[in-house]
């Protein structure tokens, strides 16, 4: 079953090394939100905003900071009952070499979260 956007920013906040970044988006259970300028949301119940671009950006950011690796992405591949299955990783330009994959899900999201979960 896929993650709602809200579980999965429940996921994201209780990281270990989850921070608030400039530009995120943010929601609270009340349907409340906004955006990050310069401190983080005064709601401890708020969870990012997954579907606002920038929050996405942000989230990219802290992945590839908690794994040290700049080139890390996120691309659909596609499955074998013809669907596919987003997935968050680097791809390597030596011939023969498979990617490697830090993270995967039904959406870029989860991908993302996941890759933020399993961060050394």
């Amino acid at each position: 079953m896929t993650a709602t956007l809200q579980d999965l920013g429940r996921r994201a906040v209780a990281w270990r090394g989850w921070r608030w970044m400039t530009g995120m988006a943010y929601i609270t259970p009340d349907g409340g939100g906004g955006i990050i300028l310069d401190s983080p949301p005064r709601s401890v119940y708020a969870v990012p905003d997954f579907a606002a671009p920038s929050t996405m950006g942000c989230l990219q950011a802290l992945v590839r900071e908690a794994w040290g690796i700049p080139d890390i992405s996120c691309s659909r591949d596609p499955t074998e009952d013809g669907g596919y299955i987003w997935v968050c990783g680097i791809c390597r330009h030596e011939p023969f070499e498979a990617p490697t994959r830090f993270g995967e899900g039904d959406q870029e999201a989860e991908a993302l979260v996941c890759a933020l979960e399993a961060a050394p």
